[in-house]
Parts: C-alpha cells; structure tokens; sequence
C-alpha cells in the first residue's frame, strides 16, 4: 500500500485504512512546512469538509474557499485523518484526483474495526492475491513493523 492511491470498495474501505494508518504525529511535519498552524488547520479542515459535500478537485476546492495558497498540505493531513477521501480523477493519466468528505460519501464516515484485525484481514488479502509470500514481502507493501506484520499473517 506504501501511501499510494488504491482503489478499493466501499464495504472494506475501512479495514484498508486502519490497517495501513500512520501515527498522525509523523505527518505534522506537512503543515509545519507550509507554514499551517493548528488553529489556520482547524479553520480550513472545517472549511473543506462543508465543500466537500461531493467530489471536488484541489483547483475546485481552493476557489470554494477563496483560498490564496495551495490546500495540498490541508488535503493530505485530511485524508491521512480519513476525514477526507480521494474518490479519482478524470482519466487514470490525471493527477488531478477529486476529494470527497468520507461522512459524505461512506454514510457516516469510515466505520470503526480494531487497527489490528484489519491488518490481519489484508494480510489475508493479500496472501489471496500475491501469495506465498514471506513476511519480509508483506512488511514492505503493508509498510508495517516486523512485529505488526508477522502477527497479521500468523492470523
């Protein structure tokens, strides 16, 4: 998974995210660099959630908002958050992807599920689809610890 873009359905969206989900702490380092208080943060995050009702595109998002500067930093810390989600983009060569709010789009948000379990449901998942691999496979692609990753494939 590797923070790339995947696309998955709807019923397992969920157990995806949990189970590839970084400490928030290690992605602070995005609005700290852009020059983004936490409180500047909290404003635009509340912002974007109230335009993002349907899919939008960063341009779109950005005029909604009257916004001077970019919102990729907003964006990303979003969507690691699963507050907002990435739901594509005109063509497969665009980067131009469209974000949604997740209680929009997924009725209620992404629901809950023990981190832990996820990540034993894509492990399964993806024995099913790479298998046999070996952890040191799997720990790569989920972007877990040695622990994290031998304990979802032992289950």
């Amino acid at each position: 998974m590797r923070t790339s873009i995947h696309i998955v359905p709807r019923r397992t969206a969920h157990l995806v995210f949990l189970a590839t989900q970084k400490p928030m702490a290690q992605q602070a380092w995005r609005l700290r660099d852009a020059g983004i208080s936490e409180e500047e943060y909290g404003r635009l995050r509340s912002a974007v959630l109230r335009a993002a009702r349907r899919p939008r595109t960063a341009r779109e998002l950005r005029g909604d908002l009257g916004a001077e500067t970019s919102l990729t930093p907003v964006l990303q810390m979003m969507t690691f958050e699963g507050a907002l989600l990435r739901v594509g983009a005109e063509s497969l060569s665009s980067n131009a992807l469209r974000y949604v709010a997740a209680d929009a789009w997924l009725d209620g948000g992404l629901p809950e599920a023990d981190p832990d379990e996820a990540l034993a449901w894509l492990a399964g998942e993806y024995l099913r689809a790479f298998g046999p691999a070996r952890p040191e496979d799997f720990l790569w692609w989920a972007g877990r610890t040695v622990t994290g990753a031998s304990d979802a494939l032992a289950g």
